[in-house]
C-alpha cells in the first residue's frame, strides 16, 4: 500500500538523519576520549560494551523477531495485545537469569580480564541488558505500526542522555572504564520509563497467551544460537587480539570499529522502518517487484557511503583520534564493507522470516561463525587487528550468501545478486588500493567509482522513483477525497 511506502520512507529519513546526527557528535568525541583514556581503558571498555550489545539479543530468545512474524496472523486488537504481552512477560521472567549473573560477575571478571577488579563493570552491564529487555517490547510496537516519529523521539533522546553522560563521565568525573557503561544504564532506564509512561500499553499477565508464547518460541529460540553466532564473530575478534597482542590493540581495532559503526547507525534506521513495510507489503501482488527495486536502490545509498567513508579513512582518523590510536584507519575499508554486507544479509533474510523458516537463519550464522573462528585463529597471531577485520569480512558474506540462497528457496525473489556482488567486490578494491594515496588523488577515484555504481544500478533508481511518486500521488489523492468527504 502506498501509506506502508510513504510510512517506511520517513521513518528511514527520520531515523538517519537523527542517529546520523548523533554518531557524529559521538565521532567529532572520539579526540576527547582518546586523550583521557589510555588504550587499555579504551580495550576494556571495548569488551563491556561489546558483551553487552551481544548478549542483549541472546537474553531477547529471539522474541524480537517472533513478535513480527506473528503479530499480522490476525487483525484484531485482542490477538496484537496478547502478543506484545506474552513478550513483555517473557522477558522480565529471563531478566532474572541475569540477577543471577550478577552473583558470579568476580569469576566472570577474573576470566574475561584476569583480574577480579571489574566485577563491578559486568553487574552493571547486567542491569544495561535487563533494561534493555524491558524497553523491547514497546520498541517493536512501535515499529511494526510505523509509528517511527514516536519511536525516534525516544530512540534520539535515549541515545542524547548516553552520549551526554558519557562526556559528563569521561571527561569530567573522571570515571575511566566505567563511563561508558553507566551511562549506557542510565540512558536504558530511561527509555524503558519513556516507552511505558508515553505509550500506556494495557499491560496484564491474564492477556499473556502460553499457546501464542509456543510458537513464538519455536520461531525465535532456533535465532538464539545464531545471535550466539553472530556474538562469537565480533567477540573472537577481540578475544585473538587479548590474547596475542593485549588490550592496546583491542583499543584501537575498537576505534576502527566506532568509526565504521557511523555506517551501522544509518543501516539500523532503515532496518526498523523496513520490517513494518516488509511484512505489511508481503501479501501484495507486485511486493516481490518493489523488494527488488527497493534493495537495489537501498545497497546503492549504503556503497556509496562505504566508498567515501573507506577512501578518507585515514584522513579523518589522523585528524579525530590521538597517535596511539591511528594505525586503526588501516582496517576500516573491511569493516565498514562487513557493515554493509550484514545489511544485505538482514535484508534477505526477510525471505525466511515471511515462511518462518528461522531454523535456516540458525544454519547461515553457524556457517559463518565456524568461519569466523578458523580465520581468526590462522590470521590473527600474524597479521593483528588485519586478520580480524578480514575474518569478520569473510565471515559476514558467507552468512549473507547462505541467507540469499535459503531464502530463494522459499520465497523465490529476483534480486539483482549478481550486479550487487560486483559492485561490492569492485567498491571494496578500490577503497582498499587507494587508502595510502595522496588525498587529492582519492576525490577523482570517489567520484569515478560512485559514477561506476550509479551507471550499474541506473535502472533501479527510476524504478524506485517512480514507485515513490506513484505511491506519494496515492497519498495525495485519498487525502484529497478524505477532504471532499
Amino acid at each position: 500500500m502506498a501509506s506502508n511506502l510513504k510510512s517506511f520512507l520517513q521513518g528511514s529519513v527520520v531515523l538517519t538523519f537523527a542517529n546520523g546526527a548523533i554518531a557524529l557528535i559521538s565521532f567529532f568525541l572520539l579526540p576527547l576520549y582518546t586523550a583521557k583514556l589510555t588504550t587499555a581503558q579504551y580495550g576494556i571498555n571495548d569488551t563491556i560494551v561489546t558483551l553487552v550489545i551481544v548478549l542483549t539479543p541472546i537474553c531477547t530468545l529471539g522474541l524480537d523477531s517472533a513478535f513480527t512474524a506473528f503479530y499480522y496472523d490476525k487483525k484484531t486488537k485482542e490477538h496484537r495485545l496478547k502478543v506484545f504481552n506474552t513478550m513483555f512477560f517473557s522477558l522480565v521472567t529471563f531478566s532474572i537469569v541475569l540477577l543471577i549473573v550478577m552473583f558470579f560477575s568476580r569469576p566472570l571478571s577474573l576470566l574475561l580480564f584476569q583480574t577480579q577488579d571489574y566485577w563491578g563493570l559486568i553487574c552493571v552491564a547486567c542491569g544495561t541488558i535487563i533494561m534493555a529487555l524491558v524497553a523491547n517490547p514497546f520498541k517493536c510496537e512501535l515499529r511494526i505500526n510505523s509509528r517511527m516519529t514516536h519511536f525516534s523521539i525516544i530512540t534520539v533522546s535515549t541515545s542524547f542522555i548516553n552520549l551526554s553522560l558519557a562526556v559528563i563521565f569521561v571527561l569530567f568525573a573522571n570515571l575511566g572504564e566505567w563511563s561508558f557503561i553507566i551511562a549506557s544504564c542510565t540512558a536504558n532506564t530511561y527509555a524503558v520509563l519513556a516507552y511505558a509512561i508515553s505509550m500506556k500499553m494495557p499491560i496484564s499477565p491474564k492477556l499473556v497467551d502460553y499457546k501464542l508464547l509456543k510458537g513464538m518460541l519455536k520461531f525465535g529460540l532456533p535465532l538464539v544460537p545464531m545471535h550466539i553466532f553472530e556474538w562469537v564473530i565480533p567477540a573472537s575478534n577481540t578475544f585473538f587480539l587479548l590474547k596475542f597482542f593485549g588490550t592496546s590493540a583491542v583499543g584501537i581495532y575498537g576505534i576502527a570499529n566506532r568509526r565504521s559503526q557511523a555506517l551501522g547507525t544509518i543501516t539500523y534506521a532503515i532496518q526498523q522502518s523496513y520490517t513494518a513495510y516488509a511484512f505489511q507489503t508481503v501479501q501484495e501482488k507486485a511486493a516481490k517487484t518493489k523488494f527488488v527495486k527497493i534493495v537495489n536502490a537501498l545497497f546503492l545509498f549504503i556503497c556509496c557511503i562505504c566508498v567515501v567513508g573507506s577512501i578518507f579513512s585515514k584522513e579523518i582518523i589522523y585528524i579525530f583520534v590521538e597517535e596511539s590510536f591511528q594505525s586503526a584507519y588501516q582496517i576500516i575499508p573491511f569493516l565498514v564493507f562487513a557493515y554493509l554486507t550484514a545489511f544485505m544479509n538482514a535484508l534477505f533474510m526477510y525471505s525466511l522470516q515471511f515462511v518462518k523458516k528461522s531454523g535456516y537463519i540458525l544454519l547461515s550464522g553457524a556457517f559463518g561463525c565456524v568461519i569466523s573462528l578458523g580465520l581468526n585463529f590462522i590470521l590473527t597471531p600474524i597479521y593483528g587487528f588485519y586478520g580480524c577485520a578480514i575474518a569478520l569480512l569473510t565471515a559476514n558474506v558467507i552468512t549473507c550468501t547462505f541467507n540469499y540462497i535459503f531464502g530463494q528457496k522459499f520465497y523465490k525473489c529476483p534480486y539483482s545478486i549478481i550486479r550487487i556482488a560486483i559492485a561490492f567486490f569492485v567498491s571494496l578494491a578500490i577503497c582498499y588500493l587507494s587508502a595510502e594515496l595522496f588525498w587529492g588523488l582519492k576525490i577523482p577515484i570517489c567520484l569515478a567509482c560512485i559514477a561506476f555504481l550509479f551507471i550499474l544500478f541506473k535502472d533501479s533508481i527510476g524504478q524506485l522513483l517512480s514507485i515513490i511518486k506513484d505511491a506519494l500521488s496515492k497519498v495525495k489523492g485519498k487525502k484529497a477525497k478524505a477532504n471532499r468527504v
